[in-house]
């Protein structure tokens, strides 16, 4: 058992090796074969992600496919694999040969039911797959990561909210300044020039709390 603690005191890290006995990684560390870090990754950790994917193509079966049918990492990274699967579906090869790619690879990502191999968009299904976390995190607490802040890039959000809609309640699962609560819109179009006055510490603020003693009022930077 290995544990991986997170802006964690010296006491809390000795507490957590006399309770379960295990020994202390820091990060980056690898999990399930994908390395993770609290920053954003360097090019050479996700190499080795795509010297894995690189490992485990048959280049030699490529030649035997029947041409009539047959995976948040960075840009460059996915492109890179994206090049090793056309290159094994086209020629068996490490690199494909110029003019032997009859269909470009976005037509084959499509569904067959639109005319394509149904073959994974990497960069698409990631954004799902985070898109996803979000939903997660808002909806099942009984996840042990839900209470942390969720970090995805703005088209992972813009997307969650756009395919989300928010039911007020009680307000205490409500995000004051980040959910669109008002009107279907959140605080930072509906008022951007004072979203940008709230510190990003105060992002997680609930509705509930926000209108308590017009606690809202508090994060605005300068008062």
């Amino acid at each position: 058992m290995l544990a991986t603690p997170i802006s964690c005191s010296v006491q809390d890290v000795d507490l957590i090796q006399q309770s379960l006995g295990c020994q202390v990684v820091t990060f980056p560390c690898i999990y399930l074969g994908i390395p993770l870090h609290i920053k954003r990754l360097r090019r050479c950790d996700e190499q080795m992600i795509v010297d894995k994917v690189a490992a485990r193509i048959p280049k030699w079966k490529g030649n035997l496919l029947n041409l009539a049918g047959s995976f948040g990492s960075a840009r460059w990274a996915i492109g890179a694999i994206d090049r090793l699967r056309r290159s094994f579906l086209w020629s068996g090869a490490v690199s494909a040969v110029p003019g032997r790619c009859k269909v470009a690879w976005s037509r084959l990502c499509r569904p067959m039911v639109y005319g394509g191999l149904g073959i994974s968009d990497l960069y698409l299904m990631g954004i799902a797959l985070r898109v996803r976390w979000c939903w997660l995190q808002r909806t099942d607490s009984s996840r042990t990561w839900a209470g942390l802040p969720c970090q995805v890039e703005r088209i992972v959000l813009n997307l969650f909210r756009a395919s989300s809609k928010i039911i007020v309640g009680n307000g205490e699962t409500v995000l004051f300044w980040i959910d669109n609560w008002l009107d279907g819109l959140p605080m930072e179009f509906l008022a951007p020039n004072l979203f940008k006055a709230v510190p990003r510490r105060f992002h997680s603020r609930t509705l509930k709390e926000g209108i308590q003693n017009s606690a809202w009022i508090k994060d605005i930077e300068g008062l």
